[in-house]
């Protein structure tokens, strides 16, 4: 192995390491503020929720800036006889307008409500998918996912479109201000002053982040 695979592979297993202990933080977050989340205080996971620690957590949505492309949605009820209306994630996010959120869908038995916001207007951005990020909601119990909630959390997630991420950053179109940090864990990050440094990203991180959904707030989008 050459210098240049040897420095790939330590980078590699940093930024692996440093994921795994991001995953701890965010648990170490949940717990902590058990006492303090409620209607009006939410934690915010950078990522997908994780279906084993985090589903049964109450006021924690996870949201996510990359997600597949591959699934399948079937829009209608089968046992009416009419047949179903299939879509793939393009189909339904190219027409999905700016500030606007898709019907919640369901997964891992209804155990998890997700849907899509779209963050950005599509004249601003190179393709459909672009501008949009995937909400993630723990539903315990399975049950459905209000639409006035899901409206509710939407408007926050919009409001908080509006980060200048430093640099390049090809995720710029769907960061949010409170979790633009923690999709870099461990890369570096250059200082005004030439310095370069490592574990700035994962200090801002702190796991975790609050929004407040405050209900009838101008400066929400229209969802």
């Amino acid at each position: 192995m050459n210098r240049g695979e040897q420095e790939g592979d330590l980078r590699n297993k940093a930024g692996a390491k440093a994921r795994h202990r991001m995953h701890e933080l965010e648990i170490e977050m949940i717990r902590a503020t058990d006492g303090s989340r409620d209607a009006h205080n939410w934690l915010i996971l950078d990522g997908a929720v994780k279906l084993d620690e985090f589903v049964e957590s109450r006021y924690l949505v996870g949201v996510a800036k990359s997600f597949r492309k591959d699934p399948q949605f079937y829009l209608g009820r089968r046992s009416r006889g009419r047949g179903e209306d299939r879509r793939d994630v393009t189909a339904i996010l190219a027409g999905l307008p700016h500030a606007h959120r898709t019907a919640a869908f369901s997964a891992y038995n209804g155990k998890v409500a997700f849907w899509y916001v779209r963050l950005r207007e599509q004249r601003e951005l190179d393709y459909p998918l672009m501008g949009v990020v995937k909400v993630e909601l723990p539903r315990p119990g399975g049950t459905p996912v209000e639409a006035e909630l899901a409206d509710l959390i939407s408007r926050a997630l919009v409001a908080e479109r509006n980060v200048t991420p430093f640099g390049r950053d090809r995720r710029w179109h769907c960061h949010l201000a409170t979790a633009a940090p923690a999709g870099r864990p461990g890369k570096p990050t250059r200082r005004s002053g030439g310095t370069i440094d490592a574990g700035r990203n994962r200090r801002k991180f702190r796991s975790g982040a609050y929004f407040h959904c405050r209900a009838g707030g101008q400066h929400f989008g229209q969802v």
